[in-house]
């Protein structure tokens, strides 16, 4: 899928240091691709799936308001990003998923002459699926960015180390 918008007055949160202060772009033309695919296999009681997320985004700013930004990307808005997963399902109880996220690389100024470095995460999580009666649960353990890698999407502020969620 693509898309295409043409936006009016659109307000970015920007960081000043400590200080968040607000941009307002007085156009800004955003375009972008989308291509997303699953592939599923069944082998007796196992199923495996296997998607894909891929997404393009160019958003430039297209009023000279900041003129130093003036026809280029908008900070911090990712042009290339990418999810891959694969769940694994046995007999509907057991269900397990890796995943790779990518995030290309995102100017972190107007002028497009700085930039956060691209990262990939992996994150992997397993659960079990138990029926009482009526109802299901799904107790799960979820171990993200298993690899702990250093990332930034704000300049200056690290994201979360490896972390695990029940």
């Amino acid at each position: 899928e693509g898309f295409y918008h043409n936006i009016n007055d659109w307000i970015q949160w920007v960081p000043n240091g400590n200080i968040w202060s607000p941009v307002n772009y007085k156009q800004v033309i955003s375009t972008g691709l989308n291509f997303k695919h699953k592939v599923s296999a069944k082998f007796k009681e196992h199923r495996f799936d296997l998607d894909f997320l891929f997404s393009l985004t160019r958003s430039l700013n297209k009023s000279r308001t900041p003129e130093a930004s003036f026809n280029k990307q908008l900070a911090y808005i990712h042009f290339v990003t990418g999810t891959t997963g694969l769940n694994y399902h046995f007999k509907e109880i057991f269900v397990g998923r890796i995943e790779m996220n990518a995030v290309g690389n995102r100017f972190s100024v107007f002028d497009e002459s700085e930039y956060l470095s691209s990262y990939g995460l992996v994150n992997v999580s397993f659960g079990l699926k138990i029926r009482k009666g009526a109802y299901e649960f799904l107790p799960f353990i979820q171990i993200n960015n298993v690899f702990n890698q250093y990332y930034e999407s704000v300049a200056f502020r690290p994201r979360e180390p490896r972390n695990f969620l029940l």
